[in-house]
């Protein structure tokens, strides 16, 4: 378990499940079979490719700047422009928290509590991710290492065991056709939106060189369930009656009952995990967006938060504004696309300036360098001086710290001494 030497290899992997399929997680996989009909199945492991790729990219960014905040790095390899370029994340990011509450919220209303008032749904949700946040990331990590666990095997268990329910003749595979594939692909990738807060996190990691293991395993478990739930859909409503159903997966669980076991409905143990994980995502994010306010504006840390409270009072006006899930979903298709640039299109071009520019390690020993890529040792993310939830080490992020590796880099060794642990100031 992580502390204030670094966050474990074993929390990237439960922060970044929870870093994905947040958004559309209930309707899924409506959008999928919709554009993609019987190439579905290609279209799910097109859109897993995508996301995978993104938060490699995301990793591999920490790598080139240890000891660094992904704040920082920005401003060393785009400069001013690193200012539009953060603050549109964050904007998106945003947007995200107020959609993927307001998609949760549908869910919770329309299963559990039907009467209760959406304002005060939303404030409850909202609210306790907001206090998650607060912990910092490393209390978000065991957060979510603790019941995140617990919850993907539930999940997988009681998925497999719902395989025997299907109807086999619904389960039909042909062969993939190139336009349905992209198409269902693309409209899919919504469940990897939010993949590039990896970004924010893996600056904190202790072992970084085993960040892109533990980030690909984690996208393994993530296939291995959005597979599951797609195979029940199909084989339980057939691919014409995933379309007419508001919610395929809620609907898939409800057919599940063990007569005499101490929980009959076994579909709710699933609808408390993915509560879980939605939980973890919006606070992943809130602290995401109140660290990066934090380094980009120099406001004071003591004021962490009410920052946090203002972002998430606008996530819950963004959440009300959306009419319902319905409404949000017509808008998909332009969501996923600034999704897409997020994700994917902003990684590639600062990856593309650290390799023209020769940024981050350095040639001999970076990961654009000639020679093999050493990974770096023991870390220490935000210093040894992490002492308790949100404080945070002088050394590690500011101005300062963007400071000392410029002068790295104008001495020609940007990538000695990065990753050195420091003593406590």
């Amino acid at each position: 378990m992580g502390n204030g030497h670094g966050m474990t290899s074993s929390e990237l992997f439960y922060l970044t499940l929870g870093a994905t399929m947040a958004l559309g997680l209930f309707t899924f996989p409506r959008e999928l079979v919709m554009k993609g009909g019987f190439d579905a199945y290609y279209g799910l492991l097109l859109a897993w490719a995508l996301g995978l790729a993104a938060a490699w990219m995301s990793v591999r960014w920490g790598q080139l700047f240890p000891g660094l905040s992904a704040i920082g790095s920005f401003k060393i390899a785009l400069g001013w422009l690193a200012y539009p370029v953060l603050l549109a994340e964050i904007a998106f990011t945003l947007a995200f928290v107020g959609f993927a509450a307001r998609n949760f919220l549908d869910l919770l209303k329309s299963v559990f509590f039907p009467v209760t008032p959406e304002v005060v749904l939303i404030v409850a949700l909202l609210g306790l991710s907001a206090y998650q946040a607060q912990q910092g990331i490393f209390g978000i990590a065991r957060s979510a290492e603790i019941v995140l666990g617990l919850a993907v095997l539930v999940t997988l268990a009681i998925y497999s065991f719902a395989l025997t329910k299907v109807y086999p003749p619904f389960i039909v595979i042909h062969a993939p056709h190139l336009l349905p594939v992209v198409e269902s692909g693309f409209a899919t990738f919504y469940l990897f939106l939010n993949v590039h807060v990896l970004l924010m996190v893996t600056p904190f990691v202790k072992r970084l060189n085993l960040g892109p293991r533990a980030v690909f395993l984690a996208f393994v478990v993530l296939l291995g369930i959005a597979y599951l739930v797609l195979v029940n859909c199909v084989g339980s409503f057939g691919f014409i009656g995933v379309l007419r159903v508001a919610y395929p997966p809620a609907s898939v669980l409800r057919l599940l009952r063990v007569e005499g076991f101490l929980i009959e409905r076994l579909g709710i143990l699933v609808l408390v995990g993915n509560i879980v994980l939605v939980y973890i995502n919006l606070a992943l994010n809130l602290w995401a967006m109140t660290t990066a306010t934090i380094e980009l504006t120099g406001l004071p840390r003591a004021g962490r938060p009410w920052i946090t409270l203002g972002w998430t009072g606008l996530a819950v006006v963004i959440s009300l504004l959306v009419p319902n899930t319905a409404a949000f979903i017509k808008t998909f298709p332009y969501f996923t696309a600034l999704g897409f640039l997020a994700a994917i299109g902003v990684p590639m071009t600062i990856h593309a300036v650290a390799w023209a520019r020769g940024l981050g390690l350095g040639r001999r020993n970076g990961p654009y360098g000639a020679g093999r890529a050493k990974p770096p040792r023991g870390i220490i993310l935000w210093g040894e001086a992490v002492t308790g939830p949100g404080s945070e080490a002088e050394d590690i992020i500011g101005d300062r710290a963007v400071a000392r590796w410029k002068a790295r880099l104008e001495a020609g060794t940007s990538g000695g001494g990065a990753g050195r642990r420091r003593k406590n100031r």
